[in-house]
């Protein structure tokens, strides 16, 4: 029985010994899988950062947007307006039109000048 208990504990440092190399690798894994961790951990927290740039990049264009809807109304406005100004336009240059045509005529009626013109060169 003292046999076999020797030769259990020579198995048993054997595979000890045998097994030493595997630990090895395995807690040189560990500390690699450690790192990769910590890197993960770090990439993440930069991503958080990009996600929350992103967002209140967002909320900037979400402002333009508006401003832009509020700009297009304003142009809108100021092209029907301008409209009109160029409608009224050809109106009153039509009446002048009218009333210096008129003048003229009197002007030769009545012998008396009613515009002063300029002396034509």
């Amino acid at each position: 029985m003292m046999d076999e208990k020797v030769l259990l504990q020579a198995i048993g440092s054997m595979m000890d010994e045998k097994l030493k190399p595997i630990q090895q690798n395995i807690s040189a894994i560990s500390g690699r899988l450690d790192g990769l961790k910590s890197g993960q951990q770090a990439a993440n927290k930069r991503l958080d950062g990009l996600e929350s740039g992103q967002q209140a990049a967002n909320k900037r264009l979400d402002g333009l947007d508006r401003k832009v809807s509020v700009l297009q109304n304003d142009v809108s406005i100021m092209e029907s307006d301008i409209a009109q100004l160029k409608e009224d336009s050809k109106v009153n240059r039509s009446a002048a039109n009218i009333l210096l045509d008129w003048a003229d005529r009197a002007e030769v009626e009545i012998n008396v000048p009613l515009l002063h013109k300029e002396k034509q060169k």
